[in-house]
């Protein structure tokens, strides 16, 4: 009986590998700049993980991104655009999916995604953010220097 359970197990698992395995489509994009992109870094699709970089390389334009979709439902459209985007201030940088018209044809195994339009607002967010950042600090730092001041002692009236 435990043979079976093990035989049966073992089947269940190939089954599973077999079927994700066959749902994985490997697409590419070419990008200006990768900034902080690497192997592995994560893919998302409309706030959700739908796979991982396989590999970066250099060509001839740009940046060539192989990309791992590992979900199945994804709906991937030829006029998909793919941008970087950081994952925080301190973060590694993921790579992000842009849905493009619906009226797209669906892009197949190997196709290539057109990069999206870089975001020209990221250099004056980033500036908002070290801004907020710095003034915190200096509000942190007065606070905590006014703090560590010893309190002054209380006046003291003598009587006649």
């Amino acid at each position: 009986m435990h043979a079976r359970a093990i035989r049966l197990s073992v089947f269940a698992l190939a089954l599973t590998s077999c079927t994700r395995a066959g749902n994985d489509r490997v697409v590419h994009s070419v990008l200006p700049s990768a900034s902080g992109v690497r192997d592995g870094a994560t893919v998302t699709f409309r706030g959700v993980e739908v796979g991982r970089v396989e590999r970066v390389t250099f060509d001839s334009s740009g940046v060539r991104l192989a990309i791992r979709i590992v979900r199945a439902d994804m709906p991937l459209r030829a006029q998909d655009r793919v941008a970087v985007r950081s994952m925080g201030r301190f973060g590694d940088a993921q790579v992000e999916i842009e849905p493009g018209p619906l009226s797209a044809p669906p892009a197949g195994e190997g196709a290539t995604l057109p990069a999206a339009p870089p975001d020209t607002l990221a250099g004056l967010r980033a500036e908002v953010v070290t801004a907020i950042l710095g003034a915190g600090l200096e509000q942190l730092h007065d606070s905590s220097h006014h703090a560590s001041r010893p309190a002054a002692a209380p006046p003291v009236h003598s009587r006649p």
